[in-house]
């Protein structure tokens, strides 16, 4: 292994690190830049002779002193570490909001950046070790090491596949104000969360009108309007299908909105779609949203 190789796997480290951090769409494979990070940490704990992480009994004074010196400089570049982290979060979600392309639904924390958080406070010693060449003579990798990639996508997998399906509030940075002729709007913002922030968001963005003889939305040009009733046919601020889908370790597919007025006026606007891990069919789950107000505003049902 060359000298070089070393610092080149902890630029590679910080680069995914930025990229989990960032605002750039993962397109639902958010898992292979894990499973990236995972095969470098093991890397470069071999490289490093898993000094970070050795007992002190089975260190003489010098590789003690040295393991000690890398702690203090790691948690050092930790904190500046998180900061950065933070800060590259907080302007990625401006860059959303002033493209207007950030979503309604509350997604919380992100997963990504947790990611990245518990990736730097594990590593960051070893990282350091590895920089500065400061390391004990690498040993063989242990059966431990060489299954931890395996090991995080199986569990991964039945994370994503058996934790239970969340409810997305809508967020408070957003509010929206519609009117249609003699009816009165509610804007209606939900989502579901599949996998707690490390799988997909399917989202649900409605704006809801009724006047007494039926509900109906207005906003999408392929949902029904009333006779006579005119609105803007085509604003995706109120009104959108895939406007607040968060695919970052998970895709949605097949992702269809439909709505129906029943005879009594009564609106039904159902949501349908399917969370793929990796867009492959193992550990798919559907999803089912519907919301349904009367032609009074009664909400009799809502996500």
């Amino acid at each position: 292994m060359t000298s070089r190789l070393p610092r080149a796997m902890v630029v590679a480290v910080l680069t995914i690190c930025a990229l989990l951090v960032s605002p750039l769409p993962l397109g639902g494979v958010g898992l292979v830049p894990v499973l990236a990070l995972v095969a470098l940490d093991v890397a470069l704990i071999r490289v490093t002779g898993g000094l970070a992480f050795a007992r002190r009994a089975s260190l003489d004074e010098r590789l003690a002193s040295v393991r000690d010196l890398a702690y203090r400089r790691g948690f050092r570049l930790l904190g500046l570490g998180v900061v950065l982290a933070l800060v590259g979060s907080a302007i990625g979600t401006y860059i959303t909001l002033i493209a207007d392309t950030a979503s309604q639904v509350d997604g919380g924390i992100g997963g990504r950046l947790l990611v990245a958080l518990a990736e730097l406070v594990v590593i960051m010693p070893t990282l350091v070790l590895a920089w500065s060449r400061a390391t004990r003579q690498p040993g063989p990798i242990g059966l431990r090491w060489a299954l931890a990639v395996p090991a995080v996508a199986a569990a991964w997998l039945l994370y994503v596949g058996w934790t239970p399906a969340q409810t997305a509030p809508a967020s408070r940075s957003f509010s929206a104000d519609s009117s249609a002729p003699d009816s009165t709007c509610q804007h209606f913002v939900a989502g579901r969360v599949v996998g707690a922030g490390l799988g997909a968001t399917v989202g649900l963005r409605a704006e809801v009108c009724w006047n007494g003889r039926q509900a109906f939305v207005i906003g999408d040009p392929g949902l029904p309007l009333p006779d006579g009733v005119a609105a803007d046919p085509n604003n995706r601020f109120l009104t959108a299908c895939d406007a607040d889908d968060a695919e970052d370790f998970a895709a949605v597919t097949g992702k269809t909105c439909t709505a129906s007025i029943d005879g009594d006026g009564t609106l039904r606007y159902a949501v349908r779609a399917r969370v793929s891990p990796l867009r492959l069919p193992v550990g798919a789950r559907d999803v089912a949203m519907d919301l349904v107000v009367t032609r009074d505003g009664k909400v009799l049902s809502r996500p």
